[in-house]
């Protein structure tokens, strides 16, 4: 995907953000989706491509919170650091108030891409 943004689209390395390996943890993770509603480069309304290349996974909801009915799932993202030190997962929730609060400030230009790596057999 970086080599695509820079040689296809053209985007200049400054203005990616990329999260490899412990990078990705869910302090890393959260902390990146929190510095785009913040950074002063972007400006209301640019285009803002977030793509996630990871795993997914499905918890049981938090006390009090809505998930469509009683022993239904939530989603939520993997971080590098999920469960190696008991780190949680980033529910789908909490992924929706981090992209809330980046279009409170920069807009609605934004794309989400969470592409799911998955191992098949056949």
């Amino acid at each position: 995907m970086e080599e695509f943004l820079k040689s296809r689209m053209n985007v200049p390395s400054d203005r990616i953000r990329l999260l490899l390996n412990h990078n990705a943890s869910r302090k890393g993770i959260i902390d990146a989706f929190i510095k785009l509603s913040t950074d002063r480069k972007i400006n209301t309304n640019d285009p803002i491509l977030i793509y996630f290349a990871g795993h997914g996974t499905e918890l049981d909801p938090p006390s009090g919170w809505e998930a469509g009915g009683p022993g239904r799932k939530i989603q939520g993202l993997c971080p590098c650091d999920y469960k190696k030190k008991c780190v949680e997962a980033i529910p789908d929730r909490t992924i929706g108030r981090l992209l809330d609060m980046i279009c409170e400030t920069k807009g609605n230009n934004i794309v989400f891409l969470p592409i799911l790596i998955t191992f098949i057999r056949f």
